[in-house]
């Protein structure tokens, strides 16, 4: 057997195999996220403040917000720094099932699938979602 031919290896291999998991585990975790509404058809945001809802089927508006999130990355941190949030945001396809969801607490922090998310490579342009709330 290889363990009769090599006894040391057993000793040596598990901690490696260990160390290659534990590694494996932390890069999952810790990769960035994108989100991409490029196929969005229909876009929902909901005012964390009024509870107001807006839908937007203009396909430039959802372009807009859609060339906006492609280029930020989010991280996974393990709390939040935001009190409340900001506004919800929902993508559909032309069928109208849900594509994704996500909850912006700041410009610099989401929430998704119960994770917190800090933003880098700029900010959610939450001036912009109000904008539309009023405007729509």
């Amino acid at each position: 057997s290889f363990y009769g031919i090599f006894p040391k290896a057993k000793k040596t291999l598990f901690p490696l195999i260990l160390l290659f998991v534990l590694t494996a585990a932390l890069l999952f975790f810790f990769r960035p996220r994108t989100f991409d509404l490029s196929q969005a058809h229909t876009l929902v945001i909901q005012s964390g403040t009024t509870g107001e809802k807006v839908e937007i089927t203009n396909s430039q508006k959802i372009a807009r917000i859609a060339d906006q999130f492609v280029s930020l990355r989010f991280y996974r941190k393990t709390k939040a720094h935001s009190a409340g949030w900001s506004y919800s945001l929902s993508w559909y396809d032309a069928q109208g099932n849900e594509q994704g969801s996500l909850t912006i607490l700041s410009p610099g922090e989401v929430l998704w699938k119960d994770h917190y998310y800090t933003v880098r490579g700029g900010v959610v342009d939450t001036g912009l979602l109000e904008e539309w709330m009023e405007t729509n």
